[in-house]
This record gives structure tokens, C-alpha cells and sequence, in this order.
């Protein structure tokens, strides 16, 4: 049975391709992987941000939603 997120975390970001990585992976080290959600708002980046964001979603079970602003 899923639950419902507890905790909801919003990144805005555009070309991030530096540290978006690396701000998904501090989510994770807080120990409530369980309880997250994760909302990334891009703003048409044009550099691998939306790339990253997808990788890391795929190699992490977690809810992470992805919007993209073209």
C-alpha cells in the first residue's frame, strides 16, 4: 500500500546541470525517502538538467515529478 507523502520538496530550476544532482542527492540523505516528494519545475534549460533529473528518478524509487516549461 503507497502513502501519501509527507514531506513535498519544490526545486525550481534552469540549466542546473552543476548541481541538481548533487541537491536530489541531499534529499536522499535525510533518511525520510519514504515520506518525500519531490517537484522539480525546469524553465526550459538548455543545458542536461532535464536529463539529470530523469537519470536520477529512474536509478531512485521515489516520487519525483518533473514539469518543464518549454
Amino acid at each position: 500500500m503507497s502513502t501519501a507523502p509527507l514531506v513535498s520538496v519544490v526545486i525550481p530550476s534552469f540549466n542546473t546541470e552543476k548541481y541538481i544532482q548533487d541537491a536530489l542527492n541531499s534529499l536522499l540523505a535525510q533518511g525520510i525517502d519514504e515520506l518525500l516528494e519531490v517537484i522539480v519545475v525546469d524553465d526550459a534549460s538548455k543545458d542536461k538538467t532535464v536529463y539529470i533529473t530523469r537519470k536520477w528518478a529512474e536509478q531512485n524509487a521515489h516520487r519525483l515529478y518533473s514539469i518543464q516549461h518549454h
